[in-house]
């Protein structure tokens, strides 16, 4: 752990000096996007159960910072709970190059995060996909989506669960094992069928 406190700490220097580098007129024309990447190591992580961190798809391995400044960036020392999607760079970044390069705001599963540089009133993310294939860590693929409040997480293999983030942060209860309200059953097949439209695969949709 203190290894790994130490890098934090040499990084933050050693991007202290890259931006100190660059020269002040091209700082100003400069957007900069800071992200980590696929959570802190389970031996590692603080505060979260560390069976649901890195090379997960738990909140603890793919919930991660990121920090937006430069030109364009309005919104300052201000904190943005919209959900952001890895994808979104994609778009975001040819929109801040050429304004009028995407009118629609988003290319398949790509949405934007352009207005939220200045604004946090505009419409937002509404549904976050993630998967992760199988590999020396993970036995099948496993893959998930969310909403601002409900999770689904689904494997190859056939196992289901369904978190309410809002009252369960940790992904602890898996609502599955218990009586889904009619509420909770509508939003799980709506999850489900957003799955469906991004990657293509069915699932049973029993409760």
């Amino acid at each position: 752990l203190q290894k790994f406190m130490a890098m934090i700490e040499s990084l933050d220097y050693e991007i202290g000096r890259l931006l100190d580098s660059i020269p002040q007129n091209v700082l100003d024309n400069t957007i900069i996007m800071f992200l980590g990447d696929n959570g802190t190591p389970g031996n590692l992580v603080q505060g979260f159960p560390k069976q649901k961190a890195k090379s997960t798809v738990y909140q603890g391995g793919i919930h991660v910072p990121m920090i937006v400044s430069g030109k364009g960036v309005t919104r300052v020392n201000e904190r943005e709970d919209a959900m952001i999607n890895v994808s979104a760079f994609y778009i975001t970044i040819a929109q801040l190059a050429q304004p009028d390069a995407y009118p629609t705001n988003h290319i398949n599963d790509s949405y934007t995060f352009k207005h939220l540089l200045s604004t946090s009133n505009e419409p937002k993310r509404t549904y976050n996909y993630m998967e992760l294939g199988a590999n020396q860590t993970i036995p099948s693929n496993v893959y998930t989506i969310r909403d601002l409040q409900y999770k689904i997480i689904y494997d190859a293999d056939g196992n289901k669960e369904f978190f309410d983030l809002s009252a369960d942060p940790f992904e602890t209860n898996n609502l599955l094992l218990t009586d889904l309200s009619p509420e909770q059953v509508t939003i799980k097949q709506e999850l489900e069928l957003q799955m469906k439209s991004i990657n293509g695969i069915s699932f049973n949709n029993d409760a």
